[in-house]
């Protein structure tokens, strides 16, 4: 091996394990924010990659948000035990992508990557016959970025997009529904120009376009399907037809029996001290005779004290 083949290996293995370092360490910091690891590797996708970058730069982490979550869910807790009424937390409670999600992201990077295959074989023929026959040279393929796939890959591009805005919780100010029903809309437009760019080369359609084909067709097939199945979707028909009209009529109520005769009306117990106060006779006044109630320490009339021990206890 000579000096400058050398130099070449050693410049590619430092290059190969730069590149490795430069993965385990995105791996971690994606990690340590609450995310998956593996989405790490959506950097391998072109243009993708930018915006999924600056996604993860301005989004709310995960792990930034499990603190707040925590001290609100500790307020309503402490809240609840003082009879105050609780109020809904200020920050939004956003969960980590679905399943269906997750599968939106790859079905749309399986889009734009394979639009770089050979989707069209091209050949140049000679304008001279020999021998009865027009001799073709076959120059190489043409990828599907040409004519309308140009249109596919960029809503492809625009639906990872979209969907890397919503899961960093960019598009909360956003309507729901409006947000909800981007994703079909892009993936439909994306699989119609793929279906076309397809159709306008039968004659020399590759493997790789129909394997296109097919992953387009999917991915706008999911992507309808999650709208569907969102909650609160239902046309307002299906909405009337399950819930019961406002205006249904009342069952007629059951008759009421007789009514039970009203019970006499008490009069209520007299006070304890107000019976003992009547079961003693009054006192009369040792000056003057005059007659003072029992629990009387004085006489009405002169003012004398009154004490029964004194003056012989209270008169007949």
């Amino acid at each position: 091996m000579s000096g400058a083949e050398s130099i070449v290996v050693i410049f590619v293995l430092i290059s190969l394990a730069v590149t490795v370092l430069f993965f385990v360490a995105g791996w971690k910091i994606v990690t340590k924010a609450g995310y998956p690891g593996w989405w790490v590797l959506i950097t391998l996708v072109p243009v993708v990659g930018t915006v999924m970058f600056f996604v993860f730069a301005f989004s709310d982490w995960p792990v930034l948000q499990r603190p707040r979550d925590l001290e609100a869910d500790e307020g309503q807790a402490t809240a609840a035990l003082a009879g105050e009424p609780s109020q809904p937390p200020s920050h939004a409670h956003r969960a980590a992508p679905g399943g269906t999600t997750v599968w939106l992201l790859a079905l749309g990077a399986a889009c734009f990557v394979l639009l770089f295959f050979s989707w069209n074989s091209l050949s140049a023929c000679s304008p001279v016959t020999f021998g009865g026959s027009q001799p073709c040279v076959l120059l190489g393929g043409e990828i599907g970025w040409g004519g309308v796939g140009f249109l596919a890959g960029l809503l492809a591009v625009g639906l990872l997009a979209w969907e890397g805005l919503a899961w960093g919780g960019v598009l909360e100010p956003l309507d729901r529904a409006v947000a909800a029903a981007v994703p079909p809309v892009l993936a439909g437009a994306a699989a119609l120009f793929a279906v076309i760019r397809v159709l306008t080369h039968v004659g020399s359609t590759s493997a790789a376009a129909w394997l296109g084909l097919l992953v387009f067709v999917a991915l706008a097939l999911l992507a309808a399907l999650r709208w569907r199945a969102l909650p609160g979707r239902a046309d307002s028909a299906a909405a009337s037809i399950q819930a019961p009209s406002a205006t249904t009529i009342a069952a007629p109520a059951s008759p009421a029996g007789p009514a039970a005769p009203a019970s006499p009306a008490t009069c209520p117990a007299p006070a304890a001290a107000e019976v003992a106060a009547a079961a003693q006779p009054p006192v009369r006044c040792s000056r003057c005779g005059t007659p003072t109630s029992a629990d009387g320490r004085f006489c009405e009339n002169c003012g004398m004290r009154l004490d029964p021990a004194q003056d012989g206890g209270p008169a007949d």
